[in-house]
């Protein structure tokens, strides 16, 4: 099958979009922070810089402090690094819930308005701020992750660390929600949870936690592990997690678990804060069990000094499934992924990637049912102009991976 939708040509069609005269807004005189600029904040920001459970800065508790950020707020927003959300969402590929995409309409408003004289006007003419979606919360707390030890994020491999945690369960359980309790809030940026499923794979991150003396040990793609299985990731934004309704995670009785976490340098992580991230758990004795089944394009490597190469794989369902959602994963040099099914339709596309700020889950509003063998096209794009050697797969930073996790049901 050949990809009817390549990364190259959506780059290309993205941006002949960008050069439309057609698709100006109003001008940018007529644009203020209360009346226009002031409810997309609202809507798609407030959550992490104003309410959230980050702490993260800059703060948007006013007009005069995003006055002074105004710059750096079209910028991050015009490279789609913020808000933290990858996937396109404008109805041409896949319906996506919970969706914190900002439209093109609302990215040239916050452009233009930081290009203008940064008018404030009046409070009174604020629009609705739109349908933000509500916060998640736990219903209650059945367990709690706590790697018992105290961590001082520093640069270089401290940046990405691994604890193992008991998790004392009386019998197997099915894990619904959960929400990171981050105890250095500005230094915590992306956490991911493993299950540890065999002796195998204690035994191996016991030998782990010897390498060099501090709590816990390096890991920067996965739990280095045999055995681990993906439970569920985190990043800023939401302080919770929910499966979908009625699905969950399973874990068994007697076995660790993997808090993996990246610390965010530019947050905090270089100063003597110490850290003890805990993550608490709402749990099911019953659910539709859910896992992780990766996608990958299989080996993976990447000629330097390229402004746009990628890796593509036709690949086969492994088994039929209903998919609720979707974990992307490149490394520092990917751009942009695309999945399309055997006829070319999109299922997801990513047209801007940030490795820290987008490795997380995306939900459809409704699942997808694949039958087992049903084919998929995956690709990914990278921008290979820092290498002048070619960059290979693996798990180190410096190589790269194109990779793709359904959260998946068996067949209702």
């Amino acid at each position: 099958m050949m990809a009817p939708r390549s990364i190259l040509l959506t780059l290309s069609l993205v941006g002949l979009a960008a050069c439309d005269p057609d698709a100006a807004p109003h001008p940018a005189e007529q644009l203020t922070y209360w009346g226009d600029v002031y409810p997309i904040l609202a809507a798609r920001c407030h959550q992490c810089h104003l309410n959230g459970p980050s702490s993260y800065q800059p703060f948007f508790d006013g007009y005069e402090h995003v006055a002074q950020v105004a710059g750096s707020i079209a910028i991050a927003a015009g490279k789609r690094e913020m808000p933290p959300w990858a996937v396109t969402s404008d109805g041409s590929c896949g319906e996506w819930d919970r969706a914190h995409w900002l439209g093109d309409d609302e990215i040239r408003v916050l452009e233009q308005w930081a290009a203008s004289d940064l008018a404030e006007g009046e409070r009174d003419d604020a629009r609705s701020a739109g349908p933000e979606p509500a916060p998640l919360a736990l219903r209650r707390v059945d367990a709690v992750i706590d790697p018992g030890v105290d961590y001082r994020p520093a640069l270089g491999d401290s940046l990405h660390r691994c604890f193992r945690a008991e998790l004392s369960l009386e019998r197997a359980a099915y894990v619904t929600a959960f929400e990171v309790v981050p105890g250095n809030p500005r230094a915590v940026q992306h956490v991911s949870l493993y299950a540890l499923d065999s002796d195998a794979a204690e035994e191996q991150v016991a030998a782990l936690e010897q390498e060099d003396g501090e709590p816990g040990y390096h890991c920067f793609g996965g739990s280095r592990a045999p055995d681990s299985r993906l439970i569920g990731t985190w990043t800023w934004g939401e302080a919770a997690f929910r499966y979908p309704a009625g699905t969950g995670i399973r874990v068994e009785a007697g076995r660790s678990v993997v808090l993996q976490i990246h610390y965010n340098a530019s947050g905090g992580s270089a100063t003597p804060d110490p850290d003890r991230t805990r993550v608490e758990l709402e749990l099911a004795g019953r659910a539709r069990e859910g896992r992780f089944v990766p996608l990958e394009v299989p080996g993976v490597s990447l000629p330097p000094g390229q402004e746009l190469t990628s890796a593509t794989a036709l690949l086969g369902a492994p088994e039929a499934m209903d998919v609720h959602g979707v974990f992307p994963f490149m490394h520092s040099l990917g751009h942009s992924m695309l999945l399309l099914d055997g006829g070319g339709g999109c299922l997801a596309e990513v047209r801007h990637w940030h490795l820290y700020g987008h490795m997380r889950y995306y939900g459809y509003r409704a699942p997808l049912r694949l039958d087992a063998g049903d084919r998929l096209w995956l690709e990914c794009g990278y921008d290979t102009r820092s290498r002048t050697e070619p960059t290979d797969a693996g798990e180190s930073f410096g190589a790269e991976a194109c990779r793709l996790q359904l959260y998946a049901t068996a067949p209702e």
